[in-house]
């Protein structure tokens, strides 16, 4: 399967409400930088998170850009989404995402669910149809790594505990 990666979509989603009210949802559960506008008799959100600046509409074209400059200095203060793993075996990272065999995103989930934290691998054994043997785990594990080299995820063997899924680009993609 050849590996899809799409980096051309904007670091910030600008959605209005109340149309966008669906896509604010995913957003926010994805992670995603964006700026809400508000339609002038909808009421503002109740919530909002580090990643999100909403103004009213019709706005002012400065605090909009003041809005946008706001969000765009958190951003590049060391933010990393969580990653995320659909119903379609495809990963998602912000707005990079990449189609995974059955095999590799049964692995992932639980290394997501547990984001930069130890996973024992008799749980990741378990994901494994096939009844695969845990001597077969590290060549699973080193095929998954080369599909989130590029995303600058890394899979960590954490010696006689299990492994951990996180932060931390290698030079090379053979691991």
């Amino acid at each position: 399967m050849s590996q899809e990666l799409n980096v051309n979509e904007p670091d910030v989603v600008i959605v209005f409400l109340p149309e966008g009210a669906a896509e604010l949802g995913r957003l926010r559960r994805a992670r995603i930088p964006r700026i809400v506008v508000v339609g002038l008799n909808a009421p503002p959100p109740t919530e909002c998170d580090d990643l999100e600046e909403w103004v009213r509409f019709p706005e002012d074209a400065s605090d909009f850009l003041s809005r946008l400059n706001e969000l765009e200095t958190r951003l590049a203060s060391e933010f990393r989404p969580v990653p995320q793993l659909d119903a379609e075996d495809a990963l998602h990272l912000g707005r990079q995402f990449v189609h995974l065999s059955t095999r590799d995103a049964g692995l992932l989930k639980p290394l997501i669910e547990h984001f930069e934290d130890v996973v024992p691998r008799e749980e990741l054994l378990a994901t494994l149809a096939d009844g695969a043997r845990i001597a077969a785990l590290p060549a699973y594990i080193t095929r998954l790594r080369k599909r989130l080299w590029p995303f600058g995820l890394t899979i960590a063997s954490i010696r006689s505990a299990g492994y951990m899924l996180g932060y931390g680009r290698v030079p090379t993609p053979d691991m």
